[in-house]
C-alpha cells in the first residue's frame, strides 16, 4: 500500500517547494473526498462543501509549519467541519435577525406597501449604503462580489488573489457591521423623533 503522507524529518528544514509538493499531494489524495465527507454530514450547503475544503486546505497551507502536523487528512476534515459549524453559528444569528424583523413589520402592520413602509425601507437602506461606505475596501469590495454579483468564494479568491479564508472572515466582518448597524437603527430610543 502506497504511503499516503511521508511526514518529513523533523531535523532537515522543508523547503517551500517540497510544502507546495505535500500540499498539491494532499489536495488530489483528499480533496473529492472531503467534499463527499461534509456533503454527507452536511448537506450541499451555504457553504458549498468544495468552498469548505478549499478553506480548509488554505488554512492548512497558511499554517508555519505544516509538516508537524502528524495526521493531515484529519486535520484538514476537522478544520473543514468547524468552517461548516461556525458557518451555521453565524447563520442562526442572521436568520434570527431576520425573524425579528419579519415579526417587527407584521407588529407594525406592515404586510402591505404603505409611504411609512417606503420611509422606513429608504432609511434602513441609507444607514447601509453609509456603513458600506465606511468599511474597509476589502469588505466593500467581498460584499460586492458575493453580495451583490453572487459570486462564489472560490471566483473572488481567482478574481482578487485573496485566500478563501481571508474572503470569508472579510465577508464576516462586513456582515457583522450591516446587522449591528441595522439593529443599532431600528431601536426606537435611536431613532429621530419627527
Amino acid at each position: 500500500m502506497a504511503k499516503i503522507w511521508e511526514k518529513p524529518d523533523p531535523a532537515e528544514p522543508v523547503s517551500s517547494a517540497k510544502q507546495n509538493h505535500l500540499l498539491d499531494r494532499l489536495y488530489r489524495l483528499h480533496f473529492q473526498d472531503l467534499c463527499a465527507n461534509i456533503y454527507k454530514s452536511f448537506g450541499r450547503g451555504p457553504p458549498e462543501p468544495e468552498e469548505v475544503v478549499q478553506t480548509a486546505f488554505a488554512k492548512y497551507a497558511e499554517l508555519a509549519e505544516p509538516d508537524k502536523v502528524s495526521n493531515p487528512r484529519a486535520f484538514l476534515y476537522i478544520a473543514a467541519r468547524n468552517l461548516v459549524l461556525d458557518h451555521k453559528r453565524r447563520s442562526k444569528v442572521f436568520d434570527s435577525y431576520a425573524a425579528e424583523q419579519i415579526a417587527f413589520e407584521k407588529e407594525l402592520g406592515l404586510e402591505e406597501i404603505t409611504p411609512e413602509r417606503v420611509v422606513l425601507a429608504k432609511e434602513r437602506f441609507d444607514v447601509l449604503v453609509e456603513v458600506i461606505k465606511k468599511l474597509p475596501k476589502k469588505q466593500q469590495v467581498v460584499l460586492t462580489m458575493s453580495r451583490l454579483e453572487g459570486k462564489p468564494y472560490r471566483e473572488i479568491a481567482k478574481e482578487t488573489g485573496w485566500s478563501p479564508a481571508d474572503i470569508s472572515r472579510q465577508m464576516q466582518a462586513g456582515m457583522t457591521a450591516l446587522v449591528r448597524a441595522l439593529k443599532a437603527h431600528d431601536q426606537p430610543q435611536d431613532r429621530p423623533h419627527k
